[in-house]
């Protein structure tokens, strides 16, 4: 596969990370059987749209992005920032000033080759860097559930029936000292 090389996105990739978002998207509400959500994807990828824009307008300030290239091509991202207004509504628990990790998307041929396992322990990196000592995650994709539940154990909240009948979210908070960064895949 090449060398996966993991940096801050710089200006150049602003168009390339938008259509990562609307080809990750379009594939996971798909895979989700909910392909035909028109209103919701959209709304799904310009959410993420501006959260990448976000970083780029504050320097990571507000919204801190790492993406993830196999030669010249982006192939996957990860961020960390405030809470989701879906954490800060379920949370049994103050939020405030607690950090998610999010905007996890691997391009769908890039998918189950160790690259979003490479951006989490990229993320713990910076997050230890900057002295954080505790995330939160948040999941109401199926398939990422099963992933996160891998990586993280079970989640600390469950919202039965959040998005629909049988469709739960899920909600992780971890110390960083409860999580192990790997070196390799």
């Amino acid at each position: 596969m090449g060398s996966i090389v993991v940096r801050r996105p710089i200006s150049n990739d602003r168009d390339e990370l938008h259509r990562l978002f609307d080809v990750t998207i379009r594939r996971a509400f798909e895979r989700e059987e909910a392909g035909d959500a028109l209103d919701e994807i959209g709304e799904q990828i310009c959410h993420k749209q501006a959260l990448i824009d976000e970083d780029y307008d504050t320097s990571g300030a507000d919204r801190y992005f790492l993406v993830a290239t196999l030669g010249s091509k982006i192939v996957g991202t990860v961020c960390h920032g405030p809470c989701s207004d879906i954490i800060k509504a379920c949370a049994d628990r103050d939020v405030n000033g607690l950090h998610e990790i999010g905007s996890m998307y691997i391009l769908p041929e890039y998918q189950g080759k160790g690259i979003g396992k490479i951006l989490l322990n990229a993320m713990y990196l910076v997050l230890l860097s900057k002295n954080i000592e505790e995330f939160c995650l948040d999941s109401g994709y199926d398939t990422a559930k099963r992933i996160w539940r891998k990586l993280l154990g079970a989640p600390s909240l469950v919202m039965k029936d959040y998005w629909a009948q049988g469709v739960d979210h899920h909600i992780w908070f971890r110390k960083l000292d409860e999580v192990s960064v790997e070196y390799k895949i």
